[in-house]
């Protein structure tokens, strides 16, 4: 029986609930083939779900399912590489799309990424995920629900890690060294305070190179602003100071003077934060995932807006037609949301 049969009677029994018998048809189409990516990545996610059932009713074997999760999202990530290097190498070294090694190959490393997350290893596995989502926006509009997922957990570990130094901090008080709960943009009320450097930028000229050079020195593509701020500085002005903010609110929070006073706030309790309004898709209003602008200027979240381009292919603002092959990536909104996420882990999202 092929592999690829074999993959599919897996398929029918993971459809149906049934768990280990998929597994024992994934394993045996790695035996019909054991280069193919799919049936590795196939169990992986097996593991996966029956980690996530077990985590509350037996956290040792829930552990052991994470383990083998890993161990085999590691495998499919190696098969892949090892065939997108064959078929580029066929290729004359061409880079070519080769979109479905590249799609498992980013599944591979979200299955990675969850599982290192899941075992104690928050660096290494939020280091795979931001692997995997890269990987996905690059496939396009079939990969948008891998990127969601990659990003959300991605804020769901942020969010521990910050919620576990906030516990740290409080228990060592005032004078202990943990801290860094305090946000940069809450104000005393817990709402946003307004950066003072968001406004009065125009989109050419010595504002905006001093802007994006800023922008640039807190972990932000220079390349990718200098191609972005042109056309959309003046509409996210306020999105791209905040980003500049909250660099200087993580060069204070790490210098020794500031160590009492992060403390004390994160004692005290830092409340979580609203999202702003600018970071909020227009269709769903929660935070932008993988946010992408129609030519008529307004921008969505990516599956939003496929969703509505398959009911209506107008632009839901303008009301101008619009096709999901016009949708451009916002790569400077994208990295703002990242920066006020990860300086605002605390955030409602």
């Amino acid at each position: 029986m092929s592999a690829q049969h074999l993959r599919q009677l897996g398929n029918a029994m993971f459809s149906k609930g049934y768990l280990s018998s998929a597994l024992d048809k994934y394993a045996e189409a790695v035996e019909a083939d054991p280069t193919d990516p799919r049936a590795y990545n196939n169990m992986a996610l097996c593991h996966k779900k029956l980690a996530v059932s077990m985590e509350e009713v037996d956290p040792d074997t829930s552990a052991e399912h994470w383990n083998r999760a890993s161990e085999l999202a590691e495998e499919a990530a190696r098969r892949a590489n090892a065939l997108l290097q064959t078929a580029r190498a066929a290729a004359g070294g061409a880079a070519g799309d080769h979109t479905h090694l590249r799609g498992q190959l980013a599944k591979a490393l979200y299955y990675r990424g969850m599982s290192k997350c899941r075992c104690g290893e928050s660096a290494e596995g939020q280091r795979l995920l931001e692997a995997a989502a890269s990987e996905a926006r690059g496939l396009g509009d079939g990969a948008s629900g891998l990127v969601r997922d990659c990003t959300e957990e991605l804020w769901r570990q942020r969010r521990r890690h910050a919620e576990e130094r906030g516990t740290a901090a409080a228990g060592a008080g005032p004078g202990g060294a943990g801290g860094g709960g305090a946000s940069a943009f809450r104000n005393g009320s817990g709402g946003t305070s307004a950066p003072p450097d968001a406004a009065g930028f125009e989109t050419t000229g010595a504002d905006a190179a001093a802007l994006a050079a800023a922008l640039a020195a807190s972990d932000i593509a220079a390349d990718v602003l200098r191609h972005e701020l042109g056309w959309n500085a003046e509409r996210y002005a306020n999105a791209l100071g905040t980003v500049l903010e909250g660099a200087r609110g993580r060069a204070h929070a790490t210098s020794p003077a500031a160590a009492p006073e992060a403390a004390a706030a994160a004692a005290a309790g830092a409340r979580p934060v609203e999202a702003p309004s600018w970071a909020l898709c227009p269709i769903t209003m929660d935070v932008f995932r993988d946010p992408v602008t129609a030519p008529s200027g307004n921008t969505f979240d990516r599956s939003a807006i496929l969703a509505h381009l398959a009911r209506s292919q107008t632009d839901p603002i303008s009301r101008e037609p619009l096709l999901a092959s016009q949708l451009v990536p916002n790569l400077a909104l994208r990295h703002a949301i990242d920066e006020w996420m990860r300086a605002n882990p605390l955030a409602n999202v």
